[in-house]
């Protein structure tokens, strides 16, 4: 957008994303704080029911307060326009990452992709295991693990986002028989419509494992119906063929997160993240970060001047007590406020990230087609190159719509 539009207390500056069902912006408050703000769709904005699930689902992700997770700071309206205003984090996601690495010829080294890794799992770990004031697991599941929902920071922090929307779309997929996510990061389970725990998430990382190692995709196919066959039946190809120097210990890792029996995977991210960390040299939180600035040393400098952040303080954590207008209280009813009038001045904000939002139905008509990312797409290998690899046209953040040929579990009861 050429100039900011004013939403509330914040100036949205440009879009990051957008999906099926929110676009994500920018923000600037006053006080000259960053935070990404995630805004429902106006095609959404008067579905009460996806606005209560919305709601619910935001007081349930507020709870998750982790270093690698991206915090959701607030819940509000504004003109009848529901949104959440989140952690900006000033780096790239790892499809953009990927997308780099594979227009420069080059391959992710094995402790820069083991370290973020660990940190992803570490967020996923913490979800997992969050309780309430009550001591009641949340069983919370993120649903869609895969690389646009993990952001590393030019400070070397690894985020992992979307927790609240993609358990709020999960509730509608029992009603209207929506499959919420990207196929190619799904699990076996999630394809046919059975009940999903967290180890659904570790099938989705080690999916993303297998591929920030190998710079291949695992699971592709001429249509989506293929992709969804290959994901049932977890037709994957050996990591060691694909990548033969790989340390068979590495291997085995990635290998037992991908079994297609969810009781012969890793039961918990930490048992994952314990194997990795005791199997590779992982890359320290200051090494990542000096690897990816490296790698995009010229976005930074622009990006420095777009949004007024110093090179010199990438690296460094900020601790932060924002003033939060809307309390995210999982004990007590959430009351939404509008925020049409101006607030008062902000304390402090977080330091940092942006957002991705996708959506792909089956056997429904697609809530809206977006435009695609505005990702730099990377460009086809050269003949003298070796075969592609699956990378080379990166995934979109579309909505995809589907018949099937009455799967039971989309058959009206």
């Amino acid at each position: 957008m050429d100039q900011p539009l004013r939403f509330g207390k914040y100036s949205l500056l440009d879009r990051i994303s957008s999906g099926g069902m929110a676009e994500v912006f920018r923000a600037r408050t006053q006080d000259g704080k960053l935070y990404a703000v995630k805004r429902i769709l106006p095609s959404l904005a008067e579905d009460e029911s996806f606005i209560k699930m919305f709601v619910q689902e935001a007081r349930i992700s507020g709870q998750l307060v982790h270093p690698n997770i991206a915090r959701i700071y607030e819940l509000g309206r504004v003109d009848g326009t529901h949104f959440m205003a989140m952690e900006y984090v000033w780096g790239k996601d790892l499809t953009q990452i990927r997308n780099r690495l594979h227009k420069l010829g080059r391959k992710m080294p094995l402790g820069i992709a083991c370290a973020m890794m660990c940190q992803a799992l570490d967020g996923l770990d913490y979800a997992h295991k969050k309780r309430d004031g009550f001591s009641r697991a949340l069983d919370v599941v993120h649903r869609d693990c895969s690389p646009h929902n993990m952001l590393v920071a030019y400070s070397g922090d690894v985020k992992i986002i979307d927790f609240g929307i993609a358990k709020a779309k999960s509730s509608i997929v029992k009603t209207v028989g929506v499959l919420k996510g990207k196929f190619a990061y799904m699990s076996p389970e999630q394809t046919t419509g059975k009940s999903i725990d967290r180890r659904s998430d570790i099938f989705s990382t080690g999916i993303v494992l297998y591929e920030i190692l190998t710079s291949q995709r695992l699971f592709v196919g001429d249509s989506d119906f293929a992709v969804l066959e290959r994901v049932r039946t977890a037709d994957i190809r050996p990591i060691t063929e694909a990548m033969p120097d790989l340390p068979a210990d590495v291997a085995k890792v990635a290998m037992t997160a991908l079994a297609a029996d969810r009781e012969k995977r890793y039961q918990w991210a930490s048992d994952m993240r314990a194997d990795l960390e005791r199997v590779v040299g992982v890359a320290s939180r200051g090494e990542l970060s000096a690897w990816v600035c490296e790698l995009f040393a010229d976005d930074i400098a622009n990006e420095r001047e777009d949004i007024g952040l110093d090179i010199q303080n990438v690296g460094k954590t900020v601790e932060l007590e924002p003033e939060i207008e809307v309390m995210i209280d999982n004990s007590a009813p959430l009351e939404l406020v509008d925020l049409d009038e101006p607030p008062p001045q902000q304390a402090d904000a977080p330091h940092a990230i942006g957002d991705d939002v996708d959506e792909v139905e089956l056997g429904a008509e697609p809530l809206l087609d977006m435009p695609p990312d505005d990702d730099e797409p990377a460009p086809p290998p050269p003949p003298s190159r070796p075969p592609p690899t699956g990378f080379e046209e990166d995934e979109k953040t579309a909505v995809k719509s589907l018949e099937l040929v009455d799967p039971p579990w989309l058959r009206p009861r």
